[in-house]
């Protein structure tokens, strides 16, 4: 889902879910948007650069800034992680950075309507 953030010209929020498959891995990345993530199942270490490792169960958060890197999302080999993220950016380009940086990892999104 990706909506047009009323009284704030040119930005939008998108919320979609990501299935990581079991020992899938993140690349180093940045979203440019506040991105917040809520754990579904799984578990998986997430780390932004000059931060702890955080691992993350299910109903655990995770909070991204828009200058934060993100140094990847590890999922345990025994299992699939499923997360969803909600960001907060400009529009139009928010989504397509999201599709393309979990495409480089193989994981599969589905659209929440």
């Amino acid at each position: 889902m990706s909506k047009d953030l009323a009284g704030i010209p040119g930005k939008e929020a998108t919320m979609i879910t990501v299935d990581y498959a079991p020992g899938a891995s993140d690349v180093i990345h940045r979203h440019n948007a506040h991105a917040l993530v809520y754990v579904l199942q799984g578990t998986a270490v997430m780390q932004l650069r000059g931060g702890q490792q955080q691992t993350l169960r299910p109903g655990q958060t995770f909070y991204e800034q828009p200058q934060d890197i993100h140094l990847g999302a590890y999922a345990r080999r025994s299992e699939n992680f499923v997360l969803v993220l909600h960001a907060c950016g400009w529009s139009g380009a928010l989504r397509a950075r999201l599709m393309n940086a979990r495409r480089s990892v193989g994981a599969s999104y589905v659209k929440l309507s």
